[in-house]
């Protein structure tokens, strides 16, 4: 910061910077360690992509059901992208309902 000053004295110092320069270490360290990646526009821009390229991967679906079912397949795969564990997780056992004595005799 101190060079920029020195370089263009008249200058106003770029929001970027300053937030940088006063902001982005307090910021992470709140944050428990996790960098920008998750917050900045990069980060969006990558994930609208990466839908692009799954509403291509799905355009059959809505030709032959609901359009809600394309955005099913779509929000599935993104998950199971971005979360690879929850491929091999089962999901906790249902509870039956317990029938009456009256039914049972």
């Amino acid at each position: 910061m101190a060079h920029f000053c020195a370089t263009f004295p008249g200058e106003n110092i770029p929001i970027k910077m300053h937030m940088l320069e006063n902001h982005a270490v307090d910021w992470i360290r709140f944050n428990q360690h996790i960098g920008f990646g998750l917050m900045g526009e990069q980060g969006a821009e990558s994930i609208h992509a990466r839908f692009n390229r799954l509403c291509q991967t799905y355009c059959t679906v809505s030709s032959t059901s609901h359009p809600v079912e394309k955005l099913k397949y779509i929000m599935k795969e993104h998950l199971l992208s971005t979360s690879p564990t929850l491929i091999t997780a089962k999901p906790p056992p249902s509870k039956r309902a317990k029938k009456s004595q009256e039914h049972i005799s």
